[in-house]
Formats: C-alpha cells, sequence, structure tokens
C-alpha cells in the first residue's frame, strides 16, 4: 500500500558486471520493462543465491552438517521444485561448490532464497542510467552512516551505480546510487518481478508498482510546471493546502490507507498515515490533520 552469489560471491558479482555492465556513460531511460513473476513450475534451472535468511531448519536433508554460515552467499541453480498435495514444493538446489541441497517452500515461498534473473534483468536495463526519486526508502551505502536512513529530496536525480541482491528474499534486488550532491552512495530494495516474494508489497500499493512508482524516467523540476514554494514544501516534508495528489504524496510519502467516498458533486479522499491524515476534494488537499507537533 505505501511505503545482500559461489565461486566465490565476488567472482559472480563480478561476472555479472562485466556482461551487463550497458553503457559507459549516464543516461536517460524512457521505459521501464515488464518483470514478469515466475511461478514454481518455472523455478527450475532458475541461478540463486542463498542468504541469511536461509537458515539450517529449512534444511529437509541434514545428513551434510550445513549451517548458516556454511550456506550464506552461495549460489547454485534449482534442479527441481515439485508441488505436494498440499500446494507446497520440494525444492532441490545444485550449489556451484558441489553441494546438493533440499529443501522446501512455506507458504509458496523460499525463505532466504534470491532469484538472480531480476538482479541481472535491472543490471541490463537500468546500470549507469538516470532515474528521479518520487518515494521510497533509501539507506547510506558507506561512511559513518553505513545503513542509516537516507532523506534525500524527492526530484533527486540519482544514477544507478550498480545492481546486487539485498539480505532480504521479499524484496531480493539492491540497487545502489550515487548523485551529484550526495557524499556518499544509497541504495534501496526492491521487488521487481514478485518471484518467491509474498507479493503484499506490489498488490496493495495504492500508486501501483513499486518500482516505476519510486522513481521518475524524467526530471520533475521540468516537466512539472511547479512554483518554487512547491518544491520548498516537498523537500521539508511539508503538505499545504491546495497541493494535489501528486504533490502531497511526495512530501509525506505513500499513506498507510486511502478512504475514498464519491458524491454527486465530488470524490473526497482520506490519506491515513500513523498519527496525521490528508483530506482531499477532487484531488487537491482542502484539510491537514496531524496529531503531533512535529509537523
Amino acid at each position: 500500500m505505501f511505503k545482500k552469489f559461489i565461486f566465490p560471491t565476488t567472482v559472480i558479482l563480478a561476472g555479472l558486471t562485466c556482461l551487463l555492465a550497458g553503457p559507459s556513460k549516464s543516461a536517460v531511460r524512457t521505459d521501464i520493462p515488464e518483470f514478469n513473476k515466475l511461478t514454481i513450475s518455472e523455478w527450475a534451472s532458475q541461478p540463486v543465491v542463498l542468504t541469511l535468511g536461509f537458515r539450517k531448519e529449512y534444511l529437509i536433508n541434514d545428513e551434510q552438517g550445513l549451517d548458516q554460515s556454511d550456506l550464506s552467499g552461495k549460489t547454485g541453480k534449482i534442479v527441481s521444485a515439485v508441488k505436494d498435495e498440499t500446494g507446497e514444493a520440494k525444492v532441490t538446489i545444485a550449489l556451484d561448490n558441489g553441494r546438493m541441497i533440499e529443501t522446501s517452500t512455506e507458504l509458496g515461498k523460499l525463505p532466504g532464497v534470491v532469484f538472480l534473473r531480476d538482479i541481472q534483468d535491472v543490471r541490463k536495463t537500468w546500470l549507469h542510467h538516470s532515474l528521479w526519486l518520487q518515494v521510497h526508502d533509501l539507506y547510506y551505502a558507506s561512511g559513518s552512516h553505513k545503513d542509516e536512513a537516507a532523506d534525500i529530496p524527492p526530484g533527486t536525480r540519482l544514477t544507478v551505480d550498480d545492481v546486487t541482491y539485498s539480505a532480504y528474499f521479499d524484496q531480493p534486488v539492491k540497487i545502489v546510487f550515487k548523485a551529484q550532491d550526495l557524499p556518499n552512495r544509497v541504495y534501496g530494495k526492491f521487488d521487481m518481478s514478485g518471484t518467491n516474494t509474498d507479493g503484499t508489497y506490489t498488490e496493495t500499493k495504492l500508486f501501483g508498482d513499486p518500482f516505476s512508482d519510486s522513481f521518475y524516467r524524467y526530471d520533475p523540476h521540468i516537466r512539472f510546471h511547479w512554483p518554487k514554494s512547491i518544491w520548498s514544501a516537498i523537500t521539508a516534508h511539508h503538505v499545504l493546502i491546495g497541493m494535489n495528489r501528486a504533490q502531497a504524496r511526495l512530501a509525506w510519502g505513500d499513506p498507510r490507507d486511502n478512504n475514498r467516498t464519491s458524491t454527486a458533486s465530488s470524490i473526497q479522499e482520506q490519506w491515513v498515515y500513523n498519527d496525521r491524515y490528508l483530506y482531499f476534494t477532487d484531488g487537491f488537499v482542502t484539510a491537514i490533520n496531524t496529531n503531533s507537533s512535529r509537523f
């Protein structure tokens, strides 16, 4: 609704970098490809990497004495994925180090298993290209504030500097960005196709899929003829009476809920955040209710 592969790992990532590096200079994309979800019946032969979430208790055959440190970061390929009468599947994975492991799905998902296809597709499509931030949680990738939330103003131009995997199988694609005015790189986590994820992130967003609604493919300062006062308010995370839905969303992010009422003369909306509310009439902010002195 709203709002880290083996030969070793470095060898796999280096290979991806060489094969999928893309153009060498920053460029603006005018298209966003579709990332199609793979069903369990399509998992066989797919390359994967095991993350910290792939724990020992998920193993069916444990005679090899594998533990979490043995498994994390290992790459391999799914040999088979066979469903049983309950709809769950027994999955056999051939690791690149020669070991074979078996595991099973839980509620149709493989915890701690990241499919590399989406990562490869993002590298091929977006590496070294530019996007402009809309709404998405970003974190510092290095420096003294590593992994802390980064407050990047909406509309900031970001260039994709690297694409790898995250430690979270439900948001498996980790995209690292750089920008001219940022001292350190930042990163975000994304569910691109819904493969091996719970799907709730994409299915419940009010404004569409998480990637295309996280970034613009163009400079919004040029595309939208908004006055400087609006951009100043957005940068300061302030909503103003009279803002439209897009402006309010950039300022406060995606709401937790959206209550919509249509009458004979207008469309009323209430955007619900944790401790504050926005009210719209026909797409424009008409009232702001906050229960915190911070806003």
